[in-house]
C-alpha cells in the first residue's frame, strides 16, 4: 500500500509538472504571438510612414517640375505677329551697343527685338543744334543707301525731337562727344522690300530750300586761283581745262550755287588740273 501510495504521489507530482510545463509553453507561445503582432504593427507603421514620405517627396518633385515648366514658359517669347524679326541693340558695359546674347542679364522692360512694319519704312538721323532751325516737318528728303548710293529714294520729314541730346562717347553717329543733336525721322515714300531693309545705313539730303533754274557744282569743283584769290571752276575745253571765274552763292554741305560764270551742263574738273599736271 505504501508503494502504491508513493507511486500515486509521484504520478500526481509528474502530472503537476507536466501541467506547469504546458502552462509555461502556452505563455511562451502567447508572448511570441504578441511579439509577432508588435513586429507586424511596427512593419506596417514603417511601411505607411515610408509611403507617406515617398508621396511627399513625389509631390515636392512635381511642384518643382511645375515651377520649372512655368518659368521655362516665361522664358519663351512668342511674336504677336508674323514678319521680319530685328534684334534690338542695347548698351552693355565695356562693350558698347550690341544685341543681347545668351548669358546677358536683362533689366525690366528691356527691348529684345522688333517686328517692323515693312509697308512703311523710316530713317532716323541726327541733326546738329546749329542746323535744326532750317528743318521743318513735311520737307522733301533724298535718301541714298550705302549699299546702292546711285539710286535715290524720296522721303519727307515726319518728326523732329523736341529736346536736344548730347552725343555720348560710345555713340557711332560720327559727331564729337558732347555735341547737341536732334533726332529727325524721315518717312520713305518708296516701297522696295528687296532693297529697303531695317538696320541699313544711308545718306540723307534734306531739301530746306529749292531754287529753280539754278546752276550748282560740288564744293570740291571750286578753287582759289591767282593773286586776287578769285574763285574759279575748271571747265573742259577740248582735251584740256580752262579756269572760269565764278561767283558762288548759297551752299549746302556738299554743293554750292554758281550765280555767274557757268551756263549749266558743262563738264568741270573735280580736282585742280594745274596741280595734277605739276605732279
Amino acid at each position: 500500500m505504501k508503494s502504491a501510495a508513493f507511486a500515486a504521489d509521484k504520478a500526481d507530482k509528474d502530472l503537476a509538472l507536466q501541467v506547469e510545463k504546458a502552462k509555461s509553453s502556452v505563455q511562451q507561445k502567447e508572448t511570441d504571438i504578441e511579439n509577432a503582432g508588435f513586429t507586424v504593427a511596427t512593419a506596417k507603421r514603417r511601411s505607411r510612414d515610408a509611403g507617406l514620405s515617398a508621396k511627399s517627396r513625389l509631390d515636392n518633385i512635381k511642384r518643382r517640375l511645375d515651377d520649372a515648366t512655368q518659368k521655362l514658359g516665361w522664358c519663351t517669347i512668342r511674336a504677336p505677329a508674323t514678319g521680319l524679326l530685328v534684334l534690338a541693340k542695347d548698351w552693355h558695359r565695356s562693350e558698347g551697343r550690341r544685341v543681347s546674347r545668351p548669358g546677358d542679364q536683362l533689366g525690366p522692360y528691356s527691348a529684345l527685338a522688333d517686328i517692323p512694319d515693312l509697308s512703311v519704312m523710316a530713317v532716323d538721323c541726327k541733326i546738329q543744334e546749329r542746323d535744326i532751325g532750317a528743318i521743318r516737318r513735311g520737307q522733301p528728303v533724298n535718301v541714298r543707301l550705302d549699299e546702292r548710293p546711285t539710286q535715290p529714294y524720296r522721303g519727307r520729314v515726319v518728326r523732329i525731337s523736341s529736346v536736344a541730346e548730347a552725343v555720348s562717347p560710345w555713340d557711332d553717329t560720327g559727331f564729337d562727344a558732347g555735341t547737341k543733336v536732334f533726332t529727325v525721322t524721315v518717312e520713305l515714300l518708296a516701297h522696295d522690300p528687296k532693297r529697303l531693309l531695317p538696320g541699313m545705313n544711308g545718306t540723307l539730303e534734306i531739301i530746306t530750300r529749292s531754287i529753280p533754274s539754278s546752276v550748282f557744282v560740288d564744293k570740291n569743283c571750286v578753287f582759289t586761283h591767282g593773286d586776287n584769290l578769285d574763285q574759279v571752276v575748271y571747265v573742259r575745253s577740248g582735251k584740256s581745262f580752262r579756269p572760269v571765274t565764278v561767283t558762288p552763292g548759297e551752299e549746302s554741305d556738299t554743293q554750292v550755287r554758281i550765280l555767274r560764270g557757268l551756263r549749266g551742263g558743262e563738264w568741270v574738273a573735280t580736282s585742280d588740273p594745274t596741280q595734277v599736271a605739276a605732279g
